[in-house]
C-alpha cells in the first residue's frame, strides 16, 4: 500500500495535492490511501463504505474493504455510484434502490462475506456521483476500485470528487487476481466444484466436527499430518482452528453435515509484505482420493493470497504421497525441495502468478 497525506478540505493547494494523488494512483499495482481527517483521530468502529462504479472495479475494493473493517470491527456499507440524480445514502442509513446495476456490486459483497464472516454489512444502496460525498459523512475510509488496466482519472470520476471533498480517508484499490492453481476468479474461490461438497469458513459451531474428524484419524494420517500422534488437548486444537483472526482462516469441506476436510493456513512469518503461512490439511480416510484436498488446498490458497500472504510453506513427509500429488495437481511441483525423508514446500504466490501470466484468468 501507499499512503498519501493530504490537507484539509479548504486547503489552497488541495487540487495540486490531488492531482499527484491521482496520478499515483493511475500507475499503482498497489492500494493507494489518500490519508486526511481530524488531526490525532486513529481508526475504530465507524462504517466504511465500499463504493464502485462498474463491474471491473469493485473485486479488489470489496475484499481490501471487509478487511480493513474486520481489524477494527467496523462495518461495511457497500454503495454502487451512478449517474443519475439520487438521494444520498449515510454511514448509518443506505437508501435501497432497484439492485439491477449493483449485481456485481452483491456478487463482491457476498464472496468477501465468506472470507470475512465475522464483518456486518448493510444492504447495497445506489447514490449519484453529487451525492457520494454527502454518504461519506460518519464513515472512516471510503474504499473504491480501479481495475488495473485504465487509469483512475479517466475511468473513475467520482474518485477525483473524493480526493477534494471527502472529509475521511479514501483508497483506491486495483483488483487482486489469484495466482495460478488458486481459481480464475476470486468471486468464484469458494463456491463448490465437487457435487454434494459445500466447502465454507469454519466457524465456532463447527469445533466438535473438527475435533471428531481428527480423533477419527488413523495412526498412520496422524503422523502424516502432525509428524507424531495426535495433540492430547484435541478439543482445544479444535476450537483454536475454528478461530479466525489476521493470523489464522480455515476452511472445512462438508457433505451435508459431515465434515470430510479441513485446509487451514497459519501465518509462521507477518514481516510487512513477506508474510509467510502453513497450510495443514485433512481428509477423513473414506473420503480421500476423491479431489477434496485439492479443492481445499487450492481455495485456502486463494483465501490466503486475498488476505495478503506472500509466501506458502509446508514440511511434508516423503512418504506422504497424497499431499505431494495435491501439490503436483496445482502446479507448484517445482516450490518442492527434498531432504532425506522430509519435502520442504516453498511457494512465492506473487512471483508464481508472475512467471505464469497468460494462465491468470
Amino acid at each position: 500500500m501507499v499512503v498519501l497525506g493530504h490537507p484539509e478540505v479548504g486547503s489552497l493547494d488541495v487540487l495540486s495535492s490531488t492531482f499527484h494523488s491521482a496520478t499515483i494512483a493511475d500507475h499503482a499495482i498497489c492500494p493507494v490511501t489518500v490519508w486526511r481527517g481530524r488531526h490525532g483521530r486513529l481508526p475504530d468502529r465507524r462504517p466504511v463504505i465500499l463504493a464502485v462504479a462498474d463491474d471491473s472495479s469493485g473485486t479488489g475494493a470489496a475484499y481490501a474493504a471487509f478487511h480493513y473493517a474486520g481489524l477494527f470491527g467496523a462495518s461495511v456499507l457497500p454503495l454502487y455510484v451512478g449517474r443519475e440524480q439520487l438521494p444520498a445514502a449515510t454511514a448509518t442509513g443506505p437508501v435501497s434502490t432497484t439492485p439491477s446495476k449493483r449485481g456485481s456490486l452483491d456478487a463482491n459483497v457476498a464472496a468477501a462475506r465468506r472470507l470475512f464472516p465475522e464483518v456486518t454489512a448493510a444492504a447495497s444502496a445506489e447514490v449519484s456521483e453529487a451525492a457520494l460525498s454527502e454518504s461519506v459523512i460518519g464513515a472512516q475510509l471510503v474504499v473504491t476500485g480501479a481495475d488495473g488496466h485504465a487509469p483512475v482519472s479517466a475511468v473513475r470520476g467520482f474518485g477525483a470528487e473524493l480526493f477534494r471533498r471527502s472529509r475521511c480517508p479514501v483508497m483506491i484499490c486495483p483488483s487482486r487476481t489469484p495466482p495460478v492453481g488458486l481459481g480464475a476468479s476470486p468471486l468464484t474461490h469458494l463456491a463448490p466444484s465437487i457435487l454434494g461438497v459445500q466447502v465454507r469458513p469454519l466457524t465456532p459451531d463447527d469445533r466438535e466436527a473438527v475435533a471428531t474428524l481428527h480423533r477419527q484419524m488413523s495412526a498412520h494420517d496422524a503422523h502424516l499430518r502432525f509428524f507424531s500422534a495426535l495433540p492430547k488437548h484435541i478439543d482445544a486444537f479444535a476450537e483454536q482452528l475454528c478461530l479466525h483472526d489476521s493470523t489464522h482462516f480455515a476452511l472445512g469441506a462438508f457433505e451435508g453435515r459431515h465434515l470430510v476436510g479441513v485446509a487451514n493456513y497459519v501465518v509462521i512469518d507477518a514481516t510487512s509484505g513477506h508474510v509467510a503461512a502453513e497450510i495443514p490439511l485433512a481428509v477423513a480416510a473414506h473420503d480421500q482420493r476423491h479431489g477434496i484436498g485439492t479443492l481445499l488446498v487450492r481455495r485456502v490458497g486463494t483465501a490466503a493470497y486475498l488476505r495478503g500472504v506472500a509466501r506458502l510453506t509446508a514440511d511434508i513427509l516423503t512418504e506422504n504421497t497424497l499431499m505431494l500429488a495435491i501439490i503436483a495437481e496445482q502446479g507448484w511441483k517445482d516450490a518442492l525441495r527434498y531432504d532425506g525423508t522430509i519435502a520442504h514446500f516453498d511457494l512465492e504466490l506473487d512471483a508464481y502468478r508472475q512467471a505464469q501470466p497468460a494462465r491468470i484468468g
